[in-house]
């Protein structure tokens, strides 16, 4: 009995001691397996390190690469800077130089200006002046004419007396034997055409008499007998031909006197379409 008790309990500490060593051995395998890992992990990481480090070391080498281009350009700038500054300096003494030059230019361009200025106003002066001396020679004019009457049409000869041929229509057509002539004479170039007579009356209302009376005593005539006209009414009188032909058109009987149309007295206005 007692060796089968101690035999039974001798296995039981063996089988014990069998269990304590497949325990070590896994543990064993567990460890080698996790150095295993660690060290896949390891091996990988510096391969990863690796390659990151080589492409750090091209990227650091592309921007020195860079920052040399960027040195060069910073020189280039540089040298264009200090000849652009020498450049200013040069037309910055060029400027120096000719300063008192255009300030002369200037000072002879504000004169010149003040004496377009003065000849302006003297030249607006004088046309003033001027038209207001035509005004009063077209006055002057036109008084001195108002003595005259234009004949238009008698028959031109060689050698002829013209007083003599005025005085003769004067006293056949108008009955005035004693009117007292002061000239008659013709005016402009010889041509086909009969050139005009001016005759000048020594009284006023010996030349009216005969103006009043030329429509009249001169009807069924090749001649007749007209104001005699100065350029400037001339030039008004073509612009109020319109305006008079209408006039008579309508038997209004106008008048034209002193640049103006006349109607029983009153001045009518030259139309619109006409005025100049």
């Amino acid at each position: 009995m007692e060796k089968m008790g101690r035999s039974k309990k001798g296995k039981s500490q063996e089988d014990q001691g069998d269990g304590k060593n497949d325990t070590g051995d896994q543990k064993s395998n567990q460890i080698s397996s996790e150095l295993h890992d660690l060290k896949e992990i390891v091996i990988n990481g510096f391969a990863t390190l690796k390659h990151d480090f080589k492409e750090m070391n091209t990227k650091i080498e592309s921007v020195i690469q860079g920052q040399q281009k960027l040195e060069d350009k910073v020189f280039e700038l540089e040298k264009k800077q200090k000849n652009l500054s020498d450049n200013f300096g040069e037309v910055e003494k060029s400027i120096q130089y000719h300063g008192d030059e255009v300030e002369e230019v200037k000072t002879k361009n504000e004169k010149l200006h003040q004496d377009l200025y003065n000849s302006t106003q003297e030249l607006n002066n004088t046309k003033m002046a001027l038209d207001q001396l035509k005004i009063q020679i077209e006055k002057q004019e036109r008084y001195a004419r108002g003595f005259n009457l234009r004949v238009i049409g008698i028959t031109e000869e060689e050698g002829e007396d013209v007083i003599k041929k005025i005085s003769d229509i004067m006293d056949k057509k108008f009955d005035m034997k004693q009117l007292l002539l002061e000239n008659a004479y013709r005016i402009g170039r010889r041509g086909e055409r009969p050139r005009h007579i001016i005759v000048k009356f020594l009284r006023r209302p010996d030349r009216q008499i005969v103006l009043a009376k030329a429509r009249e005593k001169l009807n069924g005539e090749s001649y007749y007998i007209t104001v005699d006209l100065t350029q400037e009414e001339l030039a008004q009188k073509r612009a109020a031909k319109p305006t008079m032909d209408r006039l008579f058109k309508e038997n209004l009987r106008p008048r034209f006197r002193n640049g103006k149309i006349y109607v029983n007295n009153t001045v009518i206005p030259l139309d619109k379409q006409v005025i100049v």
